[in-house]
């Protein structure tokens, strides 16, 4: 195995967890938005995976939290925004 191909395999669990992250983020952001939720809903989703999904970590309100601010802060770059294709051309 190659040098470059070691580094891809890598990276690639930490593009899936980037990906869960800004899907994660996207799913709150919209519904926040939307006043679906109201303050105390991150609170309650966070609970409730823990409770369903016992040793789950990483999904306490705050980071639900920061994966809404993670979402909405680099959602210019969803693919096929003008802005994510012009970064891809020049990554080759």
């Amino acid at each position: 195995m190659s040098p470059l191909e070691k580094v891809i395999l890598r990276k690639r669990p930490i593009a899936i967890q980037l990906s869960l992250y800004y899907g994660i983020g996207r799913y709150v952001s919209i519904n926040l938005l939307q006043a679906h939720w109201g303050t105390k809903a991150l609170d309650a989703i966070s609970e409730r995976l823990q409770r369903e999904l016992p040793g789950l970590r990483g999904f306490s309100s705050g980071n639900l939290k920061k994966m809404r601010i993670f979402y909405e802060e680099w959602q210019c770059l969803s693919i096929g925004s003008p802005m994510a294709n012009q970064l891809q051309q020049n990554a080759y």
